[in-house]
């Protein structure tokens, strides 16, 4: 994902893709899109404890699995999906998922400090 701005139709397919894998065996905590301002991209943050407990490459299959279920329908680079931990510093913004409404799909963070953690723009999903 080559652009620094976060687009209606990311948040829409990121959205499609955590749907989908809320029925996979995964077991996410949060996900959300991050922009690193180090590498100047936008990440999707997929956070599970399969990480630690299975490792990561089983948890990168089912996403990859998952995306050529959608084939074309959603265009987000598997080079652009991250697998984190729950302990990963970058989870802290989960936090805020407390305060969605019921409405809520998701929130938008732009130049907010979570615990220490700034994050320059993100994008928090409810899972």
């Amino acid at each position: 994902m080559d652009k620094k701005i976060l687009v209606a139709l990311d948040i829409k397919e990121g959205l499609e893709l955590i749907t989908f894998l809320k029925g996979t065996e995964l077991r996410m905590t949060s996900a959300f899109w991050y922009y690193s301002l180090k590498i100047e991209e936008w990440q999707l943050m997929i956070v599970t404890d399969m990480v630690e407990a299975e490792g990561s490459k089983k948890a990168y299959k089912i996403v990859l699995d998952a995306i050529k279920y959608f084939g074309k329908k959603i265009d987000i680079p598997f080079e652009s999906i991250y697998m984190v931990s729950p302990e990963n510093s970058l989870n802290n913004i989960s936090d805020y998922a407390e305060n969605f409404e019921p409405q809520d799909t998701g929130k938008r963070f732009l130049g907010n400090f979570v615990r220490r953690q700034f994050f320059h723009d993100a994008y928090l999903y409810r899972v």
